[in-house]
């Protein structure tokens, strides 16, 4: 069982994202916007982050460059990050890749869809 934290500003995404990782046996806590996100990293001290790109107050490649290069949370400058995201195209993937994130999980319209190539990343980051 790993503790993850699921940032995402959609609640019916984010929503269903803790679902599949509740009944795969993981922990989680649930941020909204990228200022939640990292103080749930802070409190909560996860085994990985789910990032959702597109979000308000600190968008995904800002949260990813606090983690990695602010003193503050240098205790989590490893911490796996998966983004979790509509932007599937090669440009949008080497731009996370870029910013930090360990891998990418693309948002799609079924749902079985994302819990096995989720659970599939986290399997192989954990």
């Amino acid at each position: 069982m790993a503790r993850i934290v699921v940032a995402d500003d959609e609640p019916e995404i984010r929503n269903a994202l803790v679902r599949i990782l509740i009944e795969a046996g993981h922990e989680t806590r649930e941020a909204y916007d990228g200022l939640s996100a990292l103080d749930e990293v802070k409190a909560f001290r996860p085994d990985a982050l789910l990032l959702d790109w597109m979000i308000p107050e600190l968008f995904g490649g800002e949260v990813l460059d606090i983690l990695r290069n602010n003193d503050e949370y240098a205790a989590f400058r490893n911490l796996p990050v998966i983004v979790v995201s509509d932007f599937d195209d090669e440009d949008s993937q080497q731009r996370f890749r870029d910013a930090g994130a360990t891998d990418f999980v693309a948002k799609k319209d079924n749902l079985n869809d994302i819990k096995e190539s989720l659970l599939q990343r986290l399997a192989k980051v954990l």
